[in-house]
């Protein structure tokens, strides 16, 4: 290769280069009716936007999942079902731990009906515990 010719791409008909093409440089907008949908504004109400269901509630496959944070490292799962027993009919408990088996201080409980989960909410919210802070 001589030391006159150039490495840039020839010119295309219309006197454009195909590498400074428009087309190219801008992302391509979605199409009329796209799967891109529109943002909704926010509310006053939080909710799981998933699933129209109130905060702190999440639908499981097999009932509703609450979120319990501000658990004591060492809370076990029996421990959680005992405290939660009496609102509904737990189908299961999952507390978080790191890899060396110490608590991450939250867990997941699942009810079996969304009105148990929701009763579990009103009755533990901003709860004092023994070990520390408010669940």
């Amino acid at each position: 290769m001589g030391a006159s010719q150039s490495q840039e791409p020839e010119e295309a008909p219309g006197g454009t280069s195909p590498a400074k093409s428009p087309a190219k440089a801008a992302p391509a907008a979605p199409a009329p009716g796209g799967s891109e949908k529109p943002k909704e504004a926010p509310t006053g109400n939080k909710t799981n936007s998933k699933t129209a269901l109130p905060a702190g509630l999440v639908a499981a496959g097999t009932g509703s999942q609450i979120c319990v944070r501000n658990l004591p490292k060492d809370t076990k799962e029996e421990d959680l079902r005992k405290q939660f027993k009496g609102f509904g009919k737990i189908t299961d408990v999952s507390v978080k731990t790191f890899e060396t088996g110490e608590g991450r201080g939250y867990a997941f409980i699942t009810f079996k009906k969304l009105e148990e989960a929701q009763k579990a909410i009103e009755g533990m919210h901003e709860k004092p515990q023994p070990e520390g802070k408010p669940l």
